[in-house]
């Protein structure tokens, strides 16, 4: 209104600038509504200010208002780039809609739109929300016929996927794989695979990525170092559970520790381990760490065995 009052009328380029100030500052209900005024004034509006409406959705991950809006785009004669398209595959990686993605990656390709390494990796990553193991290898697999190359979070979408369902022999089949194309491993890696080593009691695999994770330089965070702790006491290696916990004493914060403490305290318990029960209780009095009732009990059982 102020440039109108002053003899000036805005441009599409403005809008545009506008459009993608609201997407930054993630204010897509209200770039939605600036772009439905715009078009009912009759302004011509560009591919830009559908793409900058269209990719203010990615973080909020409303994929009904994406779709809506790549639809309004194609009807105004403007065709979806990949980068509007991997918006949408975004939003249906937070909602986990695999029927959407799986569409959305036909149409890319029936339009002869091309697919990237984040399209292929938003698509694998919608899979990983219900464990859809042969579906997300079905992506996996095109993606590679494509010649599309993978990076850090293709393969750590496809090991989430094997987080909640497939077995640990082809999760660590599939990390061999990403060494040997020599794609970086990170904190997210190794953690899906601790978790599939956990569910599988899979010890001395925990180990092997417990002494990469070392090599490779990748900090330990306190919820990885609970998950090898966990491994490594439901398989009675309780000496590299003892091992983790005294990494945990430097690197952790005071809750993670009163976990390990407890969990010790339990597993030297049910061995009837009463030294170690013992002095693990005098650690923990001395960091003014108080056992529960239930670690008071597992004291007293692992003096009466």
């Amino acid at each position: 209104d102020e440039m109108l009052n002053n003899g000036h009328e805005p441009d599409v380029p403005f809008y545009n600038a506008v459009l993608h100030t609201l997407r930054k500052g993630g204010k897509s209900d209200l770039a939605y509504q600036m772009l439905l005024k715009l078009l009912d004034e009759g302004v011509a509006v560009n591919d830009r200010s559908f793409e900058f409406v269209v990719s203010s959705y990615r973080h909020t991950g409303k994929l009904d208002k994406a779709l809506q809006v790549m639809k309004m785009m194609q009807e105004a004669g403007f065709q979806p780039a990949t980068e509007t398209y991997n918006t949408a595959l975004s939003c249906c990686k937070r909602k986990g809609n695999v029927e959407v993605a799986w569409k959305l990656l036909d149409e890319m390709e029936q339009k002869g739109i091309p697919r990237d390494t984040f399209s292929y990796s938003a698509a694998i990553s919608a899979h990983a929300k219900f464990g859809q193991l042969e579906l997300a290898k079905q992506v996996h697999a095109r993606m590679e016929a494509d010649g599309v190359k993978k990076n850090t979070h293709t393969y750590n979408a496809l090991l989430s996927v094997y987080k909640r369902e497939g077995n640990w022999e082809e999760a660590f089949a599939l990390f061999e794989q990403m060494k040997m194309e020599g794609v970086r491993r990170n904190d997210t890696t190794y953690h899906n695979l601790i978790r599939i080593c956990r569910q599988h009691g899979a010890w001395r695999q925990a180990t092997s990525v417990r002494d990469e994770m070392q090599v490779d330089g990748v900090i330990f965070t306190a919820e990885t170092m609970k998950q090898l702790l966990t491994v490594f006491i439901s398989a009675g290696k309780l000496a590299d559970a003892m091992k983790m916990k005294h990494m945990m004493a430097y690197r952790a914060e005071k809750n993670d520790n009163v976990f390990a403490y407890h969990a010790l305290l339990g597993a030297f318990a049910r061995t009837g381990a009463w030294r170690m029960a013992s002095g693990i209780v005098d650690e923990m009095v001395s960091l003014n760490i108080e056992p529960t009732s239930q670690g008071s009990a597992c004291l007293m059982e692992a003096f009466t065995k």
